[in-house]
C-alpha cells in the first residue's frame, strides 16, 4: 500500500510539472492581453465604426459617457458633460455631432473630480476631451 501512494504522489508531481511547463516551450511566459482603457478610444477603435460623427461612435463605442450623474454640488442637476477640443471648451455632447470621426486621434473621458482639476470649476458632470489628428 505504501508502495502504491508513493507511486500515486510522483505520477502526480509529474503531471503538475508537465502541465506548469507546458505552454511556449520558450520558456518565456505569454504577454499580458493589452488592456482596454475604459475611458480612452483611440483612432484605430474609432475607424472600426460604421458611423461618421463623433457622437454616434462614442454612443456605439461607449453610451455611459452620455448619461448625465446627479452632482451633490448641484442638486437640481442642471448643466451636462462638457465637451472640450484640443484643450478648448467646444460644447455640450451634441456638438460631438459636429466632429467627423476621421479627424479625431483620441478621446478621452474625465470623471467630475478629474475635469475639474484640468479645467476648472465648472465641469461638475465629467468632460469629454477630444485632441484631433495635427497635419
Amino acid at each position: 500500500m505504501r508502495a502504491f501512494r508513493l507511486g500515486l504522489l510522483i505520477a502526480s508531481l509529474a503531471i503538475a510539472s508537465a502541465c506548469s511547463s507546458a505552454g511556449g516551450g520558450s520558456g518565456d511566459p505569454l504577454p499580458p492581453a493589452p488592456r482596454q482603457d475604459r475611458n480612452l478610444i483611440l483612432q484605430d477603435e474609432l475607424q472600426r465604426t460604421a458611423v461618421s460623427d463623433l457622437f454616434e461612435a462614442i454612443r456605439n463605442l461607449r453610451p455611459q459617457w452620455l448619461r448625465q450623474s446627479p452632482t451633490v454640488l448641484r442638486q437640481g442637476g442642471e448643466g451636462s458633460i462638457l465637451v472640450y477640443l484640443d484643450g478648448v471648451r467646444y460644447g455640450d455632447p451634441s456638438s460631438l455631432r459636429q466632429i467627423s470621426v476621421n479627424v479625431v486621434q483620441e478621446v478621452r473621458y474625465l470623471s467630475a473630480s478629474e475635469a475639474q482639476a484640468r479645467y476648472g470649476t465648472m465641469d461638475l458632470h465629467g468632460v469629454i476631451a477630444v485632441t484631433t489628428r495635427h497635419r
